[in-house]
């Protein structure tokens, strides 16, 4: 089946249109800087990061949760400003009490104070329960997500293509409804595959209705029927579709392969592709010290630093401790081989085939690859230039989109003005993230901006060595 006649494209195209919008925006802020001092005010300007708990405190704010008394800028108006710690404890405590109550949630008071004063950093999953939690539309949803340096609903996930249906009316599903909506599924999906002897059968995709490209989603499920009705027409269509419903895009990692062959021929110009060599290779011609990083064992208030782990009997010594939003990213590249292992390992060249082990590709790593691209390409010699180019001669979705950025790679120079720099980065990046479908460069969040203004230094090795704690 065409993705053209698909339950997910017809659910995508809604989201995308929203994304553009928020894209937009952000791009604005950003082009309308014209001198470079300006353009790097902004980029390290954090009351211009849409942040998980700014996102998080705007919605709450919007929605009542304040107490008159309560001093607390309008951050609609002000951008991300903190709030006072005494509505911030007010507030935890009637999320926690209501998270519990109506929705069954295991999130600690910690935890929510955590995600609202942006010392923690909600995981993807835990991303959607705090929308459900506090009666989050879609919209709003989804700038959380692109504030976590998300991509937004991905419709190949049951769980959150049931969130999308549960929040056609903010208010009206708890989490607890989520969980069992997803229960009948996987109940009536197991069923649907066994053939009348009970054994299981493999669903195949079938070309299915032009009428899920024409209907909105909306439409799709029916505004004139009752509660009941529209989850059972969810539910059938979860079904007939559960073809498409598997998390991942098998698409999306053979492009990812594809682009690390591309970056093995600029970090090791003649020699097979080895993941862990590779890996090791790159990270090592970037001088990127990060063995003495280390994950905080407190689940409740996790952090990252620099320094010795401790045990039980002695404690962590601490060198550096990160922000959340940084100490995500140090932990994610130190652990980045196992990550691209996880990627590859539904395919013929991953070498498992454990389906709990494996990854989908998401925005951070076109991201992160498409940094390696850049500052590989300006460091590589003629030679090794020239063997990446070579593979563009397959002819592959990825070979073409490579010879796309010849220009633009070409063009970068140590001595680039830094306005042009940012022009040239950002389409590179943004060329890279459409091959693999997702949305444009979002510099109002975190990991994006990382990205970003580390490519825009003289040194961006340096720079991130500097992010990194490593000085």
């Amino acid at each position: 089946m065409s993705d053209e006649h698909s339950l997910t494209f017809a659910v995508q195209m809604e989201i995308n249109r929203y994304v553009d919008q928020q894209i937009a925006k952000a791009n604005a802020q950003l082009d309308c800087r014209q001198t470079a001092e300006e353009l790097r005010l902004f980029l390290i300007d954090d009351t211009k990061l849409a942040t998980p708990g700014f996102v998080l405190r705007r919605h709450i704010q919007s929605q009542g949760w304040l107490m008159p008394r309560e001093k607390c800028s309008d951050l609609n108006e002000t951008g991300n400003e903190p709030w006072p710690d005494e509505a911030i404890e007010r507030v935890v405590r009637d999320l926690s009490s209501a998270g519990v109550r109506y929705h069954d949630l295991d999130i600690k008071p910690a935890q929510w104070k955590g995600y609202l004063t942006d010392d923690a950093i909600p995981q993807r999953d835990i991303i959607f329960q705090l929308a459900i939690a506090t009666d989050m539309s879609r919209k709003t949803t989804t700038r959380l997500l692109m504030a976590c340096g998300e991509a937004p609903y991905n419709m190949r996930s049951p769980v959150e293509l049931i969130c999308w249906f549960c929040q056609r009316v903010p208010g009206t599903y708890t989490w607890k409804d989520v969980e069992r909506l997803l229960k009948k599924y996987r109940k009536c999906s197991a069923e649907a595959e066994k053939d009348a002897d009970g054994n299981r059968q493999q669903k195949e995709p079938v070309e299915d209705a032009t009428r899920l490209l024409r209907l909105g989603v909306d439409e799709l499920l029916g505004s004139d029927k009752t509660v009941p009705e529209a989850e059972q027409v969810l539910i059938d269509l979860m079904v007939d579709n559960r073809a498409e419903l598997r998390g991942f895009s098998q698409t999306a990692r053979n492009k990812y392969l594809r682009l690390l062959d591309y970056l093995n021929a600029l970090y090791c110009p003649g020699q097979p592709f080895n993941l862990s060599k590779f890996m090791k290779t790159m990270f090592e011609k970037q001088e990127w010290r990060l063995e003495d990083i280390h994950q905080g064992q407190d689940k409740e208030t996790p952090y990252v630093f620099r320094g010795v782990p401790g045990d039980h009997v002695r404690p962590n010594t601490v060198d550096h401790q990160f922000l959340p939003e940084i100490g995500e990213i140090a932990m994610l590249c130190k652990r980045y081989y196992f990550r691209a292992n996880a990627i590859r390992a539904s395919t013929d060249r991953g070498g498992y085939k454990d389906t709990k082990a494996w990854k989908a590709v998401d925005r951070r790593d076109v991201l992160l690859l498409g940094y390696f691209l850049i500052t590989g390409y300006m460091a590589a010699d003629k030679k090794a230039q020239a063997a990446l180019w070579a593979l563009t001669e397959w002819d592959g979705p990825m070979d073409r989109r490579m010879v796309l950025l010849r220009e633009d790679l070409n063009a970068l120079r140590r001595n680039t003005d830094l306005m042009e720099k940012k022009v040239l980065c950002c389409r590179i990046l943004n060329e890279l993230l459409s091959e693999f479908g997702f949305d444009s460069l979002y510099v109002l969040a975190s990991f994006d901006r990382f990205i970003l203004l580390s490519l825009l230094t003289d040194d961006p090795a340096r720079t991130i060595r500097y992010l990194l704690g490593a000085y």
